[in-house]
């Protein structure tokens, strides 16, 4: 269809742009489409060359997108192109590391005629592997070529490393970003200090603080707010199961007595569909508010390798356990309430005044929802 239209309007249409700069090409790029992106090219390479209003070509679009096929197709038939960058500075290479599965990079990379891209900054003085370090997708071998230049500094006076580094919660692709890089460096303090002006080896001694060290300072920050919240969410979550254990024991209505029943000690209201209610929702909140107890207690245990990550990730779990908790205990005070004074006229509004917890929850939730 593509190849019927090209002959019924001419190459003309090949360079017809959208409001947003595309070409067909771009769109081909865009989606992938390795047959439609040959023809447009044979009908018109120079087409390859336009640039969207963001200053990308077809290559960049299709780098992006992580789109081999096509990349693959606009090198081959379009090498020149490759130099070409957008409004940003950025090249081809520097657009496809930033995939979660950079396959693409490594068309670009293991290109004997690319060997230019490898290092080329961009209009922040940052290659592509302080991109590729500054996003979260791996895949082994990209950026991995002795060509590549991992002491570039970039306007910010950082190396890519650096950058790497700086990174408060690393995915598991940044640490193996890490365990490849350290395979082939021996001057690990270099690194971690950053530039260095030779002044002698005494000035060198005075410099103590790396250039990371207000990222480190932010780290423990961090940390330090991260223990104080989970402080106060113990104490919270062991009141909670505190209270709801009291609850559970004690019995609203009390146990039966006397010698002459034949369940003695058994509840009073047992047969109470508000006590059933009651026993269920104070099970449900010991339970939730138990869960965080135990998880605010494992917390200290993490391994420091990939401590802010997990750390983070528990104490993320153990806040919604205490959250989930405290509805079940409202609403087990609301039923055990209930359940002892059902035939009083005060039943029904005490439950009313407990409920407005829920609203009260409802609307805090949509005032922090972009928070949490």
């Amino acid at each position: 269809m593509t190849e019927n239209i090209l002959e019924r309007y001419g190459r003309d249409l090949c360079k017809q742009t959208d409001q947003k700069g595309w070409t067909p090409l771009h769109l081909a790029a865009y989606l992938g489409y390795v047959e439609p992106t040959k023809l447009l090219l044979q009908y018109g390479r120079e087409v390859a060359y336009m640039k969207d209003a963001e200053g990308r070509t077809a290559l960049h679009i299709a780098a992006h997108r992580n789109q081999e096929g096509v990349t693959k197709e606009i090198i081959s038939m379009c090498p020149d192109c490759c130099e070409v960058v957008d409004n940003e500075g950025h090249n081809a290479l520097h657009l496809a590391v930033h995939s979660h599965w950079p396959t693409a990079a490594l068309i670009i990379q293991n290109n004997p005629s690319l060997r230019n891209l490898l290092n080329q900054a961009d209009n922040d003085g940052n290659t592509p592997l302080h991109h590729y370090y500054n996003y979260v997708g791996y895949m082994k071998g990209v950026m991995n070529s002795p060509r590549v230049d991992e002491m570039v500094f970039n306007k910010k006076n950082q190396i890519a490393f650096q950058i790497l580094r700086s990174k408060c919660f690393p995915t598991d692709g940044d640490e193996r970003k890490r365990d490849e890089f350290y395979k082939g460096q021996k001057n690990h303090w270099f690194l971690f200090n950053g530039r260095v002006l030779e002044t002698g080896y005494d000035e060198i001694e005075k410099e103590k603080q790396p250039e990371g060290d207000e990222d480190w300072q932010e780290m423990e920050k961090k940390k330090e707010e991260m223990d104080k919240a989970a402080q106060a969410h113990l104490v919270v979550a062991a009141l909670i199961t505190t209270v709801t254990f009291a609850a559970g024991i004690t019995m609203p209505g009390g146990f039966i007595g006397g010698d002459d029943h034949p369940h003695l000690g058994s509840a009073v209201l047992e047969k109470s569909t508000a006590f059933k209610a009651f026993i269920i929702t104070n099970a449900l909140a010991l339970m939730l508010s138990s869960s965080a107890v135990f998880i605010y207690l494992f917390i200290p245990f993490i391994p420091s390798k990939s401590f802010f990550r997990q750390r983070l990730c528990f104490a993320q779990m153990a806040f919604w356990f205490l959250i989930s908790s405290m509805a079940p205990m409202v609403l087990a005070f609301v039923t055990g309430t209930y359940a002892v004074l059902e035939h009083s006229n005060i039943a029904i509004p005490t439950c009313i005044i407990c409920l407005s917890f829920i609203t009260i929850l409802v609307f805090i939730f949509l005032k922090l929802r972009l928070y949490l």
